[in-house]
């Protein structure tokens, strides 16, 4: 799927992913979490925070374009800025 995106977003996303190595298993469970509520480790949200908001809104709305999670891609926008305030509230750099 990356490459169909133009290349400059695509180089964005690259380096976003790249900022939040290794994630890991972090990713499948911020996944989790915006699906079923269930929170993330506090371990998880500070690679999350480390990468940044912006980083991590996009990737995450990326992630969700692919085949299997395009059905939620709609409902998703809220929970994952959701997340994203609950770990960035969690977590003090």
């Amino acid at each position: 799927m990356l490459e169909i995106l133009p290349p400059k977003y695509k180089m964005y996303v690259e380096t976003c992913m790249d900022k939040m190595e290794p994630i890991g298993k972090c990713g499948i469970y911020v996944i989790k979490e915006i699906l079923t509520n269930e929170p993330v480790s506090r371990e998880c949200c500070l690679k999350v925070v480390k990468a940044g908001k912006q980083c991590f809104i996009e990737t995450n709305k990326l992630m969700f374009q692919f085949y299997q999670l395009k059905r939620f891609a709609s409902q998703v926008s809220f929970k994952i800025n959701e997340v994203w305030n609950r770990c960035s509230a969690e977590v003090i750099i």
